[in-house]
């Protein structure tokens, strides 16, 4: 029966047909209808942080209640919790329940610092139990008042770069860092978005310079995020080529951490190869290089993390890894179809499987005439945590490392010239309609001859008719 008040009344025929009905209100009797009882929070394996005694609390959410406020006092739930060892026992009982009316979980100091804590409910309406009426299965509450342990080291560093790690003793949803203890960036999480472990790969840093950063992470219960763990690092001498990858007038590099790199040639010679490394893997983009088909001066060559696309850009329709922008100066004669450059990247196996794409359908595409383009990608080597590509590129312009969608996109025309092959039936059309152009043409020329010769021969008769007469 559905829950609302119900009246009974009665008739009954006897053998003459004579039907008898109770009508006074007082022939009525009330049914008590409990409805089904649900347990609404906190949900199922929720983690949350509390050292305070008593400060948990469910709440019974009834869906219809009861049919009427009398039988309230005869409905008790109780609450059930395990204890330390993971005994159940009761925690608590409501003997009104009514609707989101909540019961509280003591917090003894049994329940923190990790232990899983089940709990279930058993509800009984006049002394008869109605567990088939309540949401009644074992439920997880997570309880943790404990800030994760963090650990952080540094790899040795080069003249420029460095990779920090978190390592922290529980899985932590989050590590941030920061150069000054006030600003703090995203770390990258290893393996799963819950990690034990965390880096990020610092570049663009000055040589022969002592660092200190600092890391934050938190866990799922929201635990961390209030005190810093430090880090010191001492970066390596220079190396005293400047850092120059080519060139006759050598490279100087400029770089911001997670932000760009930059190199500058103050000229460059015939066959000259000028290379930018980008040492942080947050980019996407390793490397991009290119051989100097000439003589060339001021040349320079950026690579950027573009988070925002310019506004009126379209974005791409697949997956997407990472958006970069790559531009130049003096570079539109040093890269063209004939000599491209080579764009070298990275792509973290998590990403490619939290998003279900094969390692072999990855390719760089670059933003040129309104549309995406794809290059030519190759994917080179896998060395357990990234797979590492390399692309041809006839020429700077925003770029996205992502997904090759089903349908082929344009190709860059400059980057892979495209042979037309005519089939059969084009062939004929073409072949005849050659053939009928020359004959027209062959004909016109004969009609042109004929008429030439009637002039003449109209004239020359004039002339004999003209010697003739005379």
């Amino acid at each position: 029966l559905t829950v609302g008040a119900k009246k009974w009344y009665v008739n009954c025929t006897d053998l003459g047909n004579n039907v008898g009905t109770s009508l006074s209100t007082t022939d009525s009797f009330a049914l008590d209808v409990v409805s089904p009882i649900g347990v609404s929070t906190p949900l199922n394996n929720t983690w949350t942080s509390e050292t305070r005694a008593g400060n948990e609390s469910f709440t019974f959410n009834f869906a219809s209640g009861l049919i009427n406020s009398s039988a309230t006092n005869n409905v008790s739930c109780e609450l059930w919790v395990t204890n330390a060892s993971g005994v159940f026992i009761a925690a608590g009982v409501n003997k009104t329940a009514l609707n989101s009316t909540a019961m509280t979980i003591p917090n003894n100091q049994t329940m923190v610092n990790g232990l899983l804590t089940n709990w279930t409910i058993n509800c009984s309406f006049n002394g008869s139990d109605i567990t088939q009426a309540v949401n009644n299965d074992y439920f997880a509450l997570n309880v943790d008042n404990a800030t994760p342990a963090v650990t952080v080291t540094s790899s040795t560093a080069t003249s420029s770069a460095v990779t920090l790690t978190a390592t922290t003793g529980s899985e932590a949803t989050n590590c941030r860092y920061s150069d000054t203890d006030q600003a703090f960036d995203i770390m990258t999480a290893m393996d799963s978005p819950d990690a034990a472990s965390h880096d990020v790969e610092l570049s663009g840093l000055s040589a022969s310079t002592s660092y200190t950063y600092y890391v934050r992470c938190q866990d799922r219960a929201l635990n961390g995020l209030a005190g810093s763990t430090s880090v010191e690092f001492t970066t390596a001498a220079a190396s005293g080529s400047g850092g120059g990858s080519g060139g006759s007038g050598g490279g100087v590099s400029t770089s911001a951490t997670g932000s760009f790199s930059k190199e500058v040639w103050s000229s460059l010679n015939v066959g000259d190869t000028a290379t930018v490394k980008v040492r942080n893997g947050e980019i996407g983009i390793s490397e991009v290089s290119f051989k100097a088909a000439e003589k060339t001066y001021g040349v320079w060559l950026e690579v950027n993390k573009a988070s925002i696309l310019p506004e009126g850009m379209t974005t791409y329709g697949g997956k997407v890894y990472k958006n970069i922008q790559i531009t130049g100066g003096n570079t539109e004669k040093l890269v063209t179809s004939k000599s491209m450059a080579t764009v070298k990247f990275t792509v973290k196996k998590t990403w490619l499987t939290s998003n279900k794409v094969d390692k072999n359908n990855v390719v760089l595409l670059r933003y040129v005439g309104d549309k995406w383009n794809e290059l030519t990608t190759t994917m080179d080597s896998d060395d357990g945590t990234y797979i590492h590509y390399t692309a041809m590129t006839p020429g700077f312009s925003y770029f996205a490392i992502g997904e090759k969608v089903t349908a082929p996109l344009t190709t860059d025309k400059k980057a892979s010239e495209t042979k037309t092959t005519e089939s059969p039936t084009a062939k004929a059309a073409t072949k005849t309609a050659t053939t009928k152009t020359a004959t027209t043409t062959k004909t016109g020329m004969n009609k042109g001859w004929i008429v030439a010769l009637i002039v003449a021969l109209i004239v020359v008769g004039g002339i004999v008719f003209y010697w003739r007469k005379n």
